[in-house]
């Protein structure tokens, strides 16, 4: 959504993003000295700004709130 991120590498929530471009990626489930070290390297060099193709690759992962919604209300539908 053009906001640059930091996530942890555990899974699901970095398969949208890449590390230097659109987010910055700290290890594991990260520890507050990974967090610490990334937010000092952003303060001496700034946030990346995030390449034309890494805008592209999250754009067209996003989905509509739309989607969102239909997709909840199949899952809860699932229920029962």
């Amino acid at each position: 959504r053009g906001v640059h991120v930091i996530a942890t590498d555990c899974g699901a929530p970095v398969e949208h993003l890449t590390d230097g471009d659109t987010a910055t990626i700290i290890p594991g489930y990260g520890s507050a000295r990974d967090l610490k070290a990334a937010l000092k390297r952003i303060g001496r060099e700034g946030l990346p700004q995030a390449t034309e193709t890494g805008r592209a690759k999250v754009a067209a992962e996003v989905k509509s709130w739309d989607w969102q919604a239909a997709e909840v209300l199949r899952l809860l539908g699932g229920i029962g």
